[in-house]
């Protein structure tokens, strides 16, 4: 395919700029599909393409603001394809990001590229291009700043490289990035609900219950040895909600021994890493163990464990990512071997959105008894499986195939105990058209052929529950849903 431009020319679009427009698009590079599985051992179906994006968001102030993310496109032209919301774990310092290809993520965002998807993966705020403090695990901006590039990229970069999204929308993340994939799912469903078409979110082994499961497991009388996250969410919560914290300073937090430290991280003489290895060596020399909660003034953590109402309990409360109920497929990835994050994160999540009435949502352990993972440990199998799952349900498409309207497909009954009834526009064609039936786990449980514009397909030997109706041919596809008695 010929381009209308050239590939390393850095496009910058004049004019006033608003949220979420375009501010330049620049390639990168690309890759192989057998570069890549030679490089990671995973079978690749497609080239892919890199590009570095700037577009525009608000920060945490409501002011315009320039950010940065990594795009990855197929490099087969002639189809259209699926786009996943990638968000990045927890990153060393504000130069550390993906679109300079500086994170591990990277790798997960290729690969995804190389099975067909188009691959959308901010930097956050306050990362690269973005100005300010990163406001760590703070789920409106985590949610705002992808959500955002989404559409510059939907509306208008895409175009600039003559790629095509079929209006099929994955999202994920992994720890940190689990809790913004979350966050990004929460906010399309209920306050933007007609912008993306959200087939799945998968988040892996995020902190969704901010000011619950992780205060427990971070707060407690046992060794933890990730303290620096404590003070970033301090920090960061701090510059989010500067009225409600205006009079809660760092030494109002830690302890002033502590806070020496804490205060490299802000001058940029430490990065987080580097943070994370001074307070633990701090603790042992003082306290005989790295237990964060003794780094802590007593008032405060007392506070936190017992007073909702304190001010940094409800910037804490705030950020809880895990009470509502997503509509589409929801699996959360999770071991019990996890030693940063705790997997009662996800037990917790799954238990509230299915007392809330989701239907789709389901926590998946990933680890055994006798071989549980920590953190690092639960990537691939988190990884693994949520690839799977999209794999299936992603759903590339020719150039000339039309996403069928709610309208345009019918099932009737349904709720169904034995059969269901299919029901097509009689517009459509059925040249070569079939219908496969998915369930909660992603798994096809029936194919058929569809030769008629009204067609009865058994159900009975489905088991209860709701299940994925896709019809598809060569010129549209179509996605609804089956309630099975």
């Amino acid at each position: 395919m010929t381009k209308s431009i050239p590939l390393f020319v850095l496009f910058v679009f004049a004019g006033l700029l608003q949220a979420q427009e375009l501010v330049s698009i620049e390639f990168i590079e690309e890759q192989s599909a057998q570069a890549l599985e030679n490089e990671y051992g995973v079978p690749s179906e497609y080239d892919i393409e890199l590009y570095r994006v700037l577009y525009t968001t608000t920060d945490l102030y409501a002011a315009q603001d320039t950010a940065s993310g990594l795009l990855i496109v197929p490099k087969d032209r002639a189809l259209q394809y699926p786009m996943l919301c990638y968000q990045h774990g927890t990153g060393p310092d504000r130069y550390t990001g993906m679109s300079n290809l500086a994170l591990g993520d990277v790798t997960l965002t290729r690969i995804y590229g190389s099975f067909g998807f188009i691959v959308v993966a901010p930097d956050y705020l306050g990362v690269l291009s973005s100005r300010g403090f990163h406001p760590y695990v703070h789920a409106d901006s985590e949610a705002s700043a992808a959500i955002d590039m989404m559409k510059a990229v939907r509306d208008y970069g895409l175009t600039q490289i003559e790629s095509t999204y079929n209006n099929r929308l994955f999202i994920t993340g992994y720890s940190q990035g689990g809790h913004g994939a979350m966050a990004v799912h929460r906010e399309l469903q209920l306050n933007q609900p007609d912008e993306f078409n959200i087939i799945a979110s998968l988040p892996m082994s995020g902190p969704y219950s901010i000011s619950e499961k992780m205060v427990d497991s971070t707060l407690g009388d046992t060794e933890y040895f990730f303290v620096a996250y404590l003070p970033n969410v301090a920090l960061s919560y701090k510059a989010a909600y500067p009225a409600l914290l205006q009079d809660l300073e760092l030494e109002d937090i830690f302890k002033p021994e502590y806070v020496i430290e804490i205060n490299k991280f802000v001058s940029e003489e430490y990065d987080l890493f580097e943070l994370n290895t001074a307070l633990i060596n701090k603790l042992i020399e003082l306290e005989g163990a790295s237990i964060p909660a003794l780094m802590m003034q007593d008032s405060t953590l007392n506070n936190i464990k017992t007073d909702p109402s304190h001010p940094l309990s409800m910037a804490l409360a705030d950020n809880d990512v895990y009470d509502w109920t997503p509509t589409a497929f929801n699996r959360m990835y999770y071991c019990v071997g996890d030693d940063q994050v705790s997997y009662q994160n996800s037990i917790l999540a799954e238990e509230v959105m299915n007392s809330n009435g989701a239907t789709l949502t389901e926590a998946t352990r990933l680890d055994t008894p006798s071989n549980p993972e920590d953190h690092g440990g639960c990537v691939f199998p988190a990884v693994n499986a949520a690839i799977q799952f999209t794999y299936i349900l992603k759903g590339i498409t020719s150039n000339v195939t039309n996403v069928l309207d709610q309208d345009q497909i019918g099932i009737a009954p349904n709720p169904a105990s034995e059969y269901m009834a299919i029901n097509l526009d009689s517009d459509l064609s059925l040249d070569n058209t079939r219908i496969q039936i998915i369930d909660i786990n992603g798994k096809i449980v029936k194919q058929e052929k569809i030769n008629t514009y009204r067609q009865e397909i058994s159900i009975v030997d489905l088991e209860t529950g709701i299940y994925v109706v896709e019809i598809y041919s060569p010129s549209y596809r179509g996605v609804t849903r089956l309630m099975k008695l």
